[in-house]
């Protein structure tokens, strides 16, 4: 049994954890139960509303409305409470109006009635309430915030201060840090927080721990967050700045090398304490933790932090430095979370060329660059992404820098998609054989994708169409391999994907559909938003290949809209021909033709021309449909020579196969 307490309050990443496991529940012994309060969730629009409705309208969740306990339900408390008891009959409706129905609430106030004495165990051994109704009911606070601070005010100042410290390292803290940032002996701490716990239950112990430094600590958490929050809301602004500060040099103490692994915790501690700038250093390592852990839209959450903190600072050389670091993070996360081609990377990597002009040759150029060259390649702008890969390929060399792997690709890429194959081919194979895991493998988080994995998969799309199958097979295995071995969601996408498509010129129908369903599956529950149209496309080309032409039309329809909506144009005159191909294939001629006006537009906008003798046998199987046998020769022998020209070999046998029927 899994159990998720106040979801409302849950991160990104948990909610990520959640939709992760969701299409794996039949296949797990697992029963998962989550509260949240919904009124939190709708007024915070929290993730976990549609994550919620997809799981109700799947039948994988069932929701129990609790209410706040009833006047009724308060007395039935008294009754298992009290044994026996001779309570007026008022008491639990005075107590259910204090409260508001809140069971912890009114669990705490009777608790603390009994502690004053008002509850009592009268001479006969029953309960009994010392003093008239009407006082109790004066003495009572009027709301729970007023309890809660009624209770607050029972602590003496050593506890109280105990615990404010406590409540600014968060909901659950540590021994160890409140002794550190209160100057206090760590024994006596725990003392207190024991007795706290036993007489008050404002807290409760978690575990005993190490810190990485071996200090031994006790791990607590504040019995319900309203505690921590009015504790909090009672500092005073210059207290606050000082506890906090306080708070995050003793987690740094404790942590010595390895602060980085508490970064998401340490850099709300600074922006509170106002020290600007190492709160953005910490953004920024956090937001690469969590890019690391498949949380991409938690590191545009935290990279965006990082970038509004600094804009607070005065300009300088220093503040420049930690913005591109964070403009490097964003990108790469908003590269995942939106695709290659939407505004806000362009905008992110804009402002990162800008600051890579003022500081003059930094490590992050390489990074900018190839933000730009794939933003450029994936809009189907192939002439510029290769002038930026050309740029990328030129520095990366001058500062002998490991991305010049990465740089080797990105010049490839727009090569291949302009037809010019054997250059291509030559960029990849330069990519594969420099590359080496323990050197390389960690670029995928700054430039994108890990590179062993893309130049080899890449290479064999290369090699496929220069007619090569078996290397081409080769090394479409070696990348899936080293797809699997990277921890990195955007590159698994990327190794599923672009193996779909090495499967498709293949003509193995199974291994594309199997490759495409796992790519959409990754880019679901990762919320990759360009694998999800572009994957949806070949889906829906084994679907129309396997007989299912209705409903693989549609899917390829579907992807390709949802690849435009973000922008991406790459490969566009490849997919559009492959729902050409289909369309032509079960006799819709005309919804053919469309589909090959449409993707000729984009051969002359964006260069992209690899795919160009495949359309043009297409137009010549539509003209001899149409009984044009002279256009259709035209076209068919047209596509022979453009396939001829580029060394497309595959694309060449398919021309000449079609020239062969249409003689026949």
């Amino acid at each position: 049994m899994l159990f998720f307490d106040d979801v409302h309050w849950a991160d990104a990443s948990t909610i990520d954890l959640l939709a992760y496991l969701a299409p794996r529940f039949a296949g797990l012994r697992v029963l998962m139960i989550v509260t949240s309060r919904p009124s939190d969730l709708r007024l915070a629009s929290h993730p976990f509303l549609s994550l919620r409705q997809d799981l109700q309208a799947r039948r994988l969740c069932h929701e129990l409305a609790l209410e706040m306990l009833t006047a009724d339900d308060v007395e039935r408390y008294f009754a298992l409470e009290f044994p026996g008891h001779r309570f007026p009959p008022e008491l639990p409706r005075l107590i259910h109006a204090k409260t508001e129905g809140s069971p912890l609430f009114m669990a705490d106030l009777v608790r603390y009635l009994r502690t004053k004495g008002t509850l009592v165990q009268g001479s006969g051994g029953g309960w009994v309430v010392e003093g008239s109704l009407a006082e109790i009911g004066r003495e009572l606070p009027e709301s729970v915030r007023g309890l809660i601070e009624r209770k607050i005010a029972q602590l003496g100042d050593e506890d109280r201060a105990l615990l404010t410290a406590a409540s600014v390292q968060g909901y659950e803290f540590d021994s160890a840090v409140i002794a550190q940032a209160l100057g206090l002996d760590p024994s006596r701490v725990e003392e207190r927080l024991e007795m706290i716990e036993r007489a008050h239950r404002f807290v409760q112990l978690v575990e005993e721990r190490e810190f990485p430094d071996h200090t031994l600590t006790l791990r607590h958490r504040f019995v319900h967050v309203l505690y921590q929050n009015a504790l909090y809301a009672q500092l005073r602004a210059t207290r606050k700045v000082a506890l906090s500060a306080a708070v995050a040099e003793a987690l740094l103490r404790f942590h010595g090398t390895r602060q980085g692994e508490i970064a998401s915790e340490l850099a709300p501690l600074f922006e509170t304490a106002r020290n600007y700038p190492r709160a953005a250093e910490f953004f920024g390592l956090a937001a690469q933790q969590a890019a690391q852990l498949f949380a991409s839209r938690e590191a545009v959450v935290l990279a965006s932090r990082g970038v509004a903190l600094l804009q607070s600072l005065p300009d300088s050389r220093e503040r420049q430095e930690r913005e591109l670091a964070l403009r490097v993070s964003l990108g790469n996360a908003l590269i995942a979370t939106r695709g290659y081609a939407a505004d806000a990377v362009l905008e992110t990597y804009l402002r990162a060329h800008e600051l890579c002009l003022l500081l003059g040759e930094t490590p992050y150029l390489s990074a900018v660059l190839y933000g730009f060259a794939a933003l450029y390649l994936v809009r189907g702008e192939h002439p510029r992404a290769l002038q930026y890969g050309q740029e990328l390929l030129a520095v990366t060399e001058r500062q002998q820098a490991p991305a010049v792997v990465v740089a080797h690709r990105l010049v490839g890429w727009p090569l291949l998609s302009m037809g010019r194959l054997e250059e291509a081919r030559q960029r990849f194979e330069e990519a594969r054989a420099m590359y080496q895991p323990a050197l390389h493998r960690p670029l995928a988080y700054s430039h994108g994708h890990e590179p062993g994995m893309s130049s080899r998969i890449n290479l064999a799309i290369t090699l496929c169409l220069l007619g090569d199958a078996g290397e081409a097979r080769q090394r479409r295995d070696e990348g899936m391999e080293l797809g699997r071995q990277t921890p990195h969601a955007n590159s698994q996408a990327y190794a599923f994907h672009f193996a779909a498509i090495h499967d498709q010129l293949q003509g193995d129908r199974d291994a594309v559909r199997a490759n495409a369903e796992a790519a959409l599956k990754l880019a679901e529950e990762q919320g990759l938003a360009l694998w999800l149209g572009w994957s949806a496309i070949l889906k829906g080309w084994a679907l129309a290949a396997g007989g299912d032409v209705d409903a693989g039309v549609v899917t390829m329809r579907t992807g390709i809209d949802t690849a435009r909506a973000s922008g991406a144009a790459m490969f566009n005159t490849y997919y559009l021909g492959l729902l050409a191909d289909t369309l032509c294939s079960a006799g819709r001629i005309d919804e053919a033709a469309a589909a090959l006006e449409e993707a000729d537009g984009l051969i002359a906008i964006n260069e992209e021309r690899f795919w160009e003798s495949a359309l043009l046998r297409l137009r010549g199987e539509i003209a001899a449909g149409r009984g044009r046998r002279d256009d259709a020769e035209m076209f068919i022998n047209c596509a022979i020579a453009v396939a001829q020209a580029q060394g497309a070999k595959l694309l060449e046998s398919r021309a000449i196969a079609s020239l062969e029927r249409l003689l026949r």
